[in-house]
């Protein structure tokens, strides 16, 4: 995310007394000499399990956890289980199936809104949209929509028809061994055009404000093209099909996946944010956020829209080497100070909320997106449910 400038770490090295002059100082009786050794190697086998804990993700942490399975909400207030992993992608999978889909792109009317300074004027964009092998205009299709970082293109995720990237074979993979449903897939960017990474940073405006973009010229124009369950893009038919719908995206496009869930919640029921949260978004920034400003900012909007805990699903990852892991687990874990409202899942309950750490994988490159959507997609299709089920 080459136009945020990173949080500066600290690391506070803590000089210790030992064990024995501590208990002194408190006026505790100073503990025998095998019973000093035995707490010495006790401490030292958690510090050892935290830190393994830490850099993998396996384990349970202050401001996340990690379970095998969880049960979440589907349509019809059924429930199912689903697995939670951060496995890597198999190597098979990055080449092209015999059944295989294909790319093509979309282009579509919309307006620059007159964000920024710029009078209100009609542009033309596009999109490049995934479509699964046998793609039928007569079957119906689950929609998921996936947003750049910072100086990213609509080629972010899949590449072009003529340039694919590894993630269309992955989808080709997923879909032809049936971990994931055939579904669409709609790849954005949130630039009125090319070019404008290079001009003054307006990254965080552009994820809070692509909504307008995104409600009143993409779907209604992207659904009206291709077979979705939207039986209509007016608004009522938009709403009745939000099970349907996810919304994702990397870095700043993890951002505008955290602001779609704050105002369009009534389209979408999924959401995947990658390596971004709402605290490198533009109110963030201005507010000097605490420690659960995201969470407080998202239950109030869901408030506001009339949806409750039982009306979505957030997933959340990032990689144990990302500098983005910092703001995540803050977003993280002012959630967990709401269990009335953000649910994990542990002891049983159904689930809203999941938040992975994928060991070793750092913030550059497509290698951490192509893990995460690879781990994250079978839950999103297991949600929306649809053709075969």
């Amino acid at each position: 995310m080459n136009k945020i400038k990173k949080a500066a770490v600290t690391v506070l090295l803590l000089a210790s007394l030992p064990l024995a002059a501590c208990q002194k100082r408190a006026g505790v009786p100073a503990q025998t000499e095998a019973e000093q050794t035995k707490a010495e190697q006790t401490k030292a086998e958690q510090t050892k399990a935290a830190q393994t804990e830490s850099e993998t993700g396996v384990g349970r942490g202050d401001s996340y956890h990690y379970l095998s399975h969880i049960n979440v909400r589907c349509q019809d207030n059924k429930t199912v289980s689903v697995g939670l992993s951060m496995d890597p992608v198999p190597e098979e999978y990055m080449r092209q199936p015999s059944r295989h889909g294909r790319l093509e792109k979309f282009y579509y009317e919309t307006n620059t809104y007159g964000l920024y300074g710029r009078e209100e004027e009609k542009i033309k964009k596009y999109a490049e949209v995934y479509l699964p092998y046998g793609y039928d205009e007569s079957e119906k299709y689950n929609v998921i929509y996936l947003m750049h970082g910072a100086g990213g293109t609509p080629e972010r995720f899949f590449g072009s028809a003529d340039k694919p990237r590894d993630f269309k074979y992955i989808v080709d993979n997923m879909i032809d061994r049936g971990s994931i449903q055939p579904a669409i897939f709609v790849s954005l960017t949130y630039y009125p055009e090319r070019g404008m990474d290079h001009e003054e940073d307006w990254d965080a405006q552009y994820t809070k404000y692509y909504y307008q973009e995104l409600r009143n010229d993409v779907l209604p124009q992207v659904e009206s093209h291709y077979s979705t369950y939207a039986e209509s893009v007016d608004e009522q038919g938009l709403k009745d099909s939000r099970w349907h719908r996810t919304f994702g995206g990397f870095s700043m496009g993890g951002v505008t996946a955290f602001y779609r869930l704050t105002d369009c919640l009534d389209y979408f029921h999924s959401f995947l944010a990658m390596s971004g949260s709402l605290y490198w978004g533009p109110d963030a920034m201005e507010s000097g956020a605490g420690q659960d400003f995201g969470a407080r900012y998202i239950m109030e909007a869901a408030a506001d829209q009339g949806y409750t805990k039982d009306d979505f699903f957030l997933y959340t990852c990032t990689g144990s080497k990302d500098f983005a892991r910092d703001i995540m687990e803050r977003q993280i874990a002012g959630q967990k100070d709401h269990p009335e409202f953000f649910s994990y899942g542990e002891d049983g309950e159904t689930a809203n909320t999941a938040f992975l750490i994928a060991d070793g994988e750092e913030h550059h490159g497509s290698h951490g997106t192509n893990r995460y959507l690879y781990n994250a997609l079978p839950i999103f299709s297991a949600i929306m449910g649809g053709q075969d089920q």
